[in-house]
């Protein structure tokens, strides 16, 4: 005689394979997971490095295109120069190194300064080395001043 009970069909599949299959999607997720948190930490630090970058590039940037439309730059001591340009009016920039930044007119200016040296001739300065640094990044440049359009 057949046996035509259902109950004992053994096409399914059993609960040690449901157990197996569970741990071994549990063990590729959080392999998954890990990758993802890793790669979005590695983004976020990319993001933050890449923008101070930008910041410091920024500031030289607003910097050299003053002197560059500049009459004359004139030191008045060791970390204050005056700048000229075409329209008369002058601007007056004060490097503070223990706070680290420069101010023009007395309004802060560029920050995250760590040198700014200029050699001049006469009172005119010709050439300007300034530095900026942040957390993680430094920037330096030598701007040679051409004054007198």
């Amino acid at each position: 005689m057949k046996n035509t009970n259902n109950y004992f069909n053994e096409k399914g599949i059993s609960l040690v394979e449901v157990l197996a299959i569970v741990i071994i999607l549990s063990i590729v997720g959080s392999i998954l997971f890990g990758v993802i948190i890793q790669g979005k930490e590695q983004y976020e630090d990319q993001s933050q490095t890449n923008q101070e970058l930008s910041d410091l590039s920024y500031s030289l940037k607003l910097f050299t295109k003053d002197l560059r439309k500049a009459l004359s730059v004139e030191s008045t001591s060791a970390t204050k120069m005056t700048i000229k340009d075409e329209s008369g009016s002058i601007d007056y920039l004060e490097y503070f190194p223990t706070e680290k930044k420069i101010t023009k007119n007395g309004d802060p200016y560029i920050d995250n300064v760590v040198e700014f040296i200029f050699s001049k001739g006469g009172s005119n300065v010709e050439i300007i080395n300034i530095k900026l640094q942040n957390e993680s990044n430094e920037v330096s440049t030598q701007i040679v001043v051409r004054s007198g359009k």
